[in-house]
């Protein structure tokens, strides 16, 4: 879809108006009240209840959490210019004068529509499917209905074995009711987690008395007035009182088709989440952005932050979505981000898997090209957070990495727990509601002491909670990161040595000289006297700066004086090292081998360069960063240097025998 130019509101009369009070339409209030909190905005709600978080309603239903748990109100602070009204739908939209009319006829002009309608539950064409106790879990009113009646029920079927048919079977069988799935696929989760691993889900579920049918069809719901059975597509028929449709959902796009607005899947939207209305624009389940369409909260919650900074004049484009799940499944962790299940079946991926020695635990990476694009997952992965920021961006995987991964299941295997606030700021804490490290970070720093606080502020950890040590992490890791003794010589030792290696690789080999009557620099490289002075120089300089710093670093010994020092000594000496390369080369890099005993050094010394300016600016850097990145320089300065040994002593030999 073509882009649009985008003007800020300002002095405006006319409010924004916001359709649909679920989360994410509650969370693009709080993002426009974020940046301007004189920003005037009214929202229309159709359902009765005050503004809920969606997500705990299979909690809620199994009776692990209150109503009050899964409250979502406006959380913006001194709000002055908000009208939120419930139980008021929104029946049409009048583009030509701006206005959307209520079900009351009520009309509210605006200067800005975002649509939030959020989406429905997909119920298939089965015969006796409107039958009575055949339900649907989305919504507050399907588990009003389901309260009533999983006190009475004995025999429940749920249609459908994703997440949500897997959540409405949690909830429903804690009165011992005998709870069955039908999943028409060959497996359960198929859009989240491969066979292997569903295969484990699978056996978990069965050990908890629930049947599962898979690769099975319901041909038609049995009863007269209410359902006392199913008819499968296998032949069998399967006993039952109450039965819970969760086939997926649809978007809800009527409202905007209605008014002449684009769909075809969803509302069509561009990266700024703009219809093909100026005027309007549609955030959450119900829009289509670049043909895909999101089925779950975390994308409507990225989407609501992009179109809150447009509508204030500010630079953002939404570029798309990662799905990730982290839930728990009859209390079993159950892990997926990006390209997992359905969606990795391309040619290009490659698998790897870890399982535990107790089958508990399988982790499997999905990998193309080098990068992460997937991962998914069953029992505890303690690495996940940082996974799911690795697929978010694409990082590359290396070999060893992979290596590690497939024998310890840890695809960071550096033997150490690196501090959640030291993670990227985009990195998130909270799936359930898109909460970043950054965010809470904030949050901290602004004096939120504890974590009921930071709840409270954020929304962080009040749906499922599991993030919540992740978040008390975060409120002992609040020091900064001081910079190390002597950084500054450090740094500039390794600037003036950066300088002297591009003087090598820019500068022109220096002409020997033609005359003998004066002395001339060339001496030092064409006279064998001097050239033994220096090459020996060099050689001992190298190995002796070399072996110092090795037996420092392989020693534990505190009376040997701070690390600090010691990089400092060993830069100097590269820096002596390379002052003496020139005078024995004359910047002349020669051939064969003693070209490629120059590259060598060179190479050596510039990934040096690398490592130690890592060190001395560590403070200013990440330090999930400087994990990484340090243990890339090691091991190409280890791999550049090696060869060195061996290239000196056949320079040497041939030197002498020819």
């Amino acid at each position: 879809m073509e882009s649009r130019t985008i003007q800020k509101i300002k002095n405006s009369t006319n409010p924004i108006v916001i359709v649909g009070t679920g989360p994410v339409g509650i969370r693009m209030a709080d993002e426009l009240l974020k940046i301007d909190p004189n920003t005037k905005i009214v929202m229309y709600g159709d359902e009765p209840w005050e503004p809920y978080n969606r997500i705990g309603l299979s909690s809620l239903l199994a009776g692990e959490i209150t109503i009050d748990d899964i409250k979502n109100p406006v959380k913006a602070e001194n709000i002055t210019n908000l009208v939120q009204h419930n139980n008021c739908s929104i029946v049409s939209i009048n583009k030509k004068d701006k206005v959307v009319i209520d079900f009351h006829g009520n009309e509210q002009p605006y200067e800005k529509l975002i649509l939030a309608i959020g989406s429905r539950p997909h119920r298939p064409n089965i015969p006796g499917v409107n039958l009575s106790n055949v339900y649907t879990f989305r919504d507050m009113q399907d588990v009003d209905r389901l309260f009533a009646r999983r006190v009475r029920t004995r025999r429940t079927v749920i249609i459908g074995g994703g997440l949500l048919g897997l959540e409405a079977a949690r909830a429903m069988q804690k009165y011992n009711t005998k709870v069955t799935i039908i999943e028409h696929s060959k497996h359960l989760m198929s859009r989240q987690i491969d066979e292997a691993l569903s295969n484990r889900l699978l056996e978990k579920l069965l050990s908890l008395n629930i049947n599962v049918c898979l690769k099975t069809n319901v041909k038609k719901v049995l009863g007269e007035t209410s359902v006392t059975g199913l008819a499968l597509n296998t032949g069998k028929t399967i006993e039952c009182d109450t039965v819970i449709v969760a086939t997926g959902v649809i978007p809800n796009k009527k409202l905007a088709q209605d008014a002449g607005i684009v769909a075809v899947r969803g509302i069509k939207v561009n990266d700024n989440l703009q219809t093909s209305d100026p005027n309007i624009y549609s955030v959450g389940e119900c829009c289509e952005h670049n043909s895909q369409i999101y089925g779950l909260v975390a994308p409507g919650f990225e989407q609501a932050a992009v179109c809150a900074q447009v509508l204030q004049g500010k630079t953002a484009v939404y570029k798309g979505s990662i799905n990730v799940s982290k839930l728990k499944v009859f209390g079993f962790p159950v892990y997926s981000v990006g390209e997992t299940g359905d969606d990795a079946e391309d040619l290009s991926n490659v698998f790897y898997t870890y399982q535990s020695n107790d089958n508990e635990t399988i982790h499997t990476l999905v990998i193309r090209h080098r990068r992460l694009v997937g991962a998914m997952g069953m029992g505890s992965w303690t690495e996940f957070e940082r996974i799911q920021d690795a697929v978010r961006n694409k990082r590359r995987v290396w070999p060893w990495q992979i290596s590690a991964f497939r024998k310890t299941g840890l695809l960071w295997n550096d033997g150490e727990t690196l501090q959640v606030s030291h993670w990227p700021e985009n990195s998130m804490i909270c799936n359930c509601k898109s909460i970043s490290r950054g965010q809470i970070s904030q949050c901290i720093n602004k004096g939120a002491k504890s974590l009921d606080c930071i709840k409270t502020q954020t929304g962080a950890s009040t749906v499922c909670g599991s993030c919540e040590p992740l978040v008390s992490s975060l409120l002992g890791e609040t020091s900064k990161i001081s910079p190390q003794l002597a950084w500054k010589t450090l740094g500039i030792l390794t600037a003036i040595v950066a300088v002297i290696i591009s003087a090598y690789t820019l500068f022109p080999n220096i002409p020997y000289s033609t005359s003998v009557q004066n002395f001339n620099i060339d001496v030092l490289w064409s006279d064998p006297l001097y050239k033994q002075i220096t090459g020996y120089t060099l050689a001992g300089t190298t190995l002796f700066g070399v072996i110092l710093l090795t037996l420092r670093k392989r020693s534990n010994i505190k009376k040997m004086g701070n690390m600090v020092y010691w990089r400092i000594n060993h830069v100097a000496l590269s820096l002596f090292a390379l002052t003496i390369l020139f005078l024995h080369t004359g910047i002349n890099t020669g051939s064969n081998l003693n070209f490629y005993l120059l590259l060598f050094f060179i190479l050596a010394s510039l990934v040096g360069v690398f490592a130690s300016l890592l060190n001395a600016f560590e403070h200013k850097i990440s330090p999930y960063r400087v994990k990484q990145w340090r243990g890339h320089f090691n091991k190409m300065h280890i791999i550049t240097s090696w060869p060195l040994p061996v290239l000196l002593g056949f320079h040497i030999t041939s030197t002498y025998y020819f």
